[in-house]
């Protein structure tokens, strides 16, 4: 198959994974609103601390299983073996996450006073911790559906769960009004639905007569480095949050909350291309033209990136007004330093593709940490002096050493011919519109605004100087297009 059939392909599935996620975050989109409307900064920066927690726990409670899956998922073609991946992976996890619910539960009221001075918000904490053990069922029953490339199926499976979670969601916290209570309660509510959905999809796949002791055990070999960085990785991702709570309270982090969920929009791009990518390219790996492959998507990437990047830091300030509320304005100032960092994080899948292939993943838990040592460091330095600017940089600067590191290391596992030049250019390229907007475009008229698209329809020229877009690569497309056309006219 030719690197352009390869590229074509895995355009189809990431264009699949990403009406997934337009309609997903769409309606997350759509709560904003709502919890600018229902929350205080200092409320909205309570949900910020208990998803943050949640996010440490779920993260370290996985184990490395859901990376060590994908490489021994496609170990076998035997249906039994993997069989015993997913089912060992799950009952794993499970297990582990129930049993740390329990304790959180006991030690509730402790754990408030510790995260928000305030033993009264153990209710919150003790509804909340069951996210914990249901998130297994949709973690485990998304990647099964990955690895068997059903895009379609994944798509439908998991906006349904959106559409049930934001239903229940504007029930317990508009319809109700429970308040952090009624907004929890939807959440759980909503994995229950999720829970009973996967168990249906995967009863067959999760049976504890699939399970392999030494499957399992491979496999934890696999994930513990990883498992062990995943404190790490949530420090560069997380840990400001408690740093500006100290520093400067509950609000400055629901402004700051507002700011990293603006900047996860980003992830229509990153999230479709993260679902698409690492079951496509361990897919190809046999493959004589594989490298070739690898090493285009990189600059697509940064191209796309850099369009999307720009795009939503340049019209921040007016996507703002539209969706909050005046105390949440101040959000705009964080927002191109999150999406870059978000941006980064979805090219580490790119960049260790040479430490998976080889089953190295020692590397990556070394990258995590480096960058979790220097973001604790610059947060320290940063934060007091700058607040929530101080925190978005620490966490953008963080971020990528840990990409430098990481492309480092897995070129020297395992050669890619990638571009690099040419994805520095569309990431400066970003950067120097964004400088130019914040010097010479502080007002957000109409005259500012069309010069704002203005700067992002540049990328077009920058696309055809690079050579990343050519005109035999529109004229492909448009032929493309008409003889599905005629032939669907036919």
């Amino acid at each position: 198959m030719g690197i352009a059939r390869h590229l074509k392909q895995l355009g189809g599935e990431i264009a699949i994974y990403g009406v997934f996620g337009t309609i997903s975050r769409a309606i997350n989109v759509f709560l904003v609103p709502v919890y600018t409307r229902a929350f205080s900064p200092a409320d909205y920066g309570i949900v910020a601390l208990i998803t943050t927690s949640l996010g440490l726990l779920s993260t370290v409670f996985v184990l490395g299983l859901d990376n060590a899956s994908a490489r021994w998922y496609y170990d076998s073609e035997e249906v039994g073996q993997r069989k015993s991946v997913i089912s060992g992976w799950f009952w794993c996890q499970f297990a582990v996450s129930l049993l740390a619910t329990l304790i959180v539960t006991i030690f509730a009221p402790s754990i408030a006073q510790l995260l928000f001075d305030s033993a009264d918000l153990a209710h919150i904490v003790r509804i909340a911790i069951w996210l914990l053990p249901l998130g297994t069922f949709g973690r485990v029953v998304g990647n099964w559906l990955r690895y068997q490339r059903r895009a379609v199926l994944t798509t439908i499976f998991f906006t349904a769960v959106s559409i049930a979670t934001i239903g229940l969601v504007i029930l317990f916290v508009v319809i109700w009004q429970r308040g952090l209570e009624g907004l929890y309660w939807g959440h759980v509510s909503a994995g229950l639905l999720t829970a009973g959905g996967a168990v249906l999809i995967l009863r067959a796949w999760i049976s504890p007569r699939n399970l392999s002791w030494k499957t399992l055990k491979a496999m934890l070999r696999f994930g513990a480095p990883l498992a062990v960085a995943a404190i790490a990785s949530w420090i560069v991702a997380s840990s400001d949050r408690f740093y500006l709570q100290y520093f400067f309270g509950l609000d400055e982090v629901g402004i700051y909350a507002i700011a990293v969920a603006y900047a996860s929009v980003v992830g229509l791009l990153t999230g479709a291309f993260q679902m698409a990518w690492g079951p496509f390219a361990l897919s190809i790996l046999h493959e004589s033209n594989a490298r070739n492959v690898y090493g285009r998507v990189l600059s697509i990437y940064a191209l796309v990136g850099g369009l999307v990047g720009a795009a939503l830091s340049l019209f921040s300030p007016y996507i703002l007004r539209v969706f909050t509320t005046p105390p949440y304005y101040p959000a705009a100032s964080n927002i191109p330093w999150l999406i870059f960092s978000n941006l980064a994080i979805g090219t580490t899948y790119i960049a260790v593709l040479g430490t998976t292939i080889t089953k190295k993943s020692t590397p990556i838990a070394a990258s995590i940490i480096i960058a979790s040592i220097l973001n604790t460091a610059l947060n320290f330095l940063l934060i007091p002096p700058l607040g929530r600017n101080g925190a978005a940089i620490a966490t953008f600067l963080a971020y990528l050493v840990q990409l430098g590191y990481l492309f480092h290391v897995s070129q020297k596992m395992y050669r890619i011919p990638y571009k690099m030049r040419d994805a520095i250019i569309c990431v400066g390229f970003a950067w120097a519109l964004i400088g130019i907007d914040h010097v010479f475009l502080p007002s957000l008229g109409w005259t500012s605004f069309l010069i704002r698209l203005g700067l992002c329809l540049l990328f077009l020229p920058l696309a055809f100087m690079l050579g990343i877009v050519k005109p035999e690569h529109i004229q492909h497309t448009l032929h493309a297009i008409l003889h599905r056309d005629g032939s669907t006219d036919s």
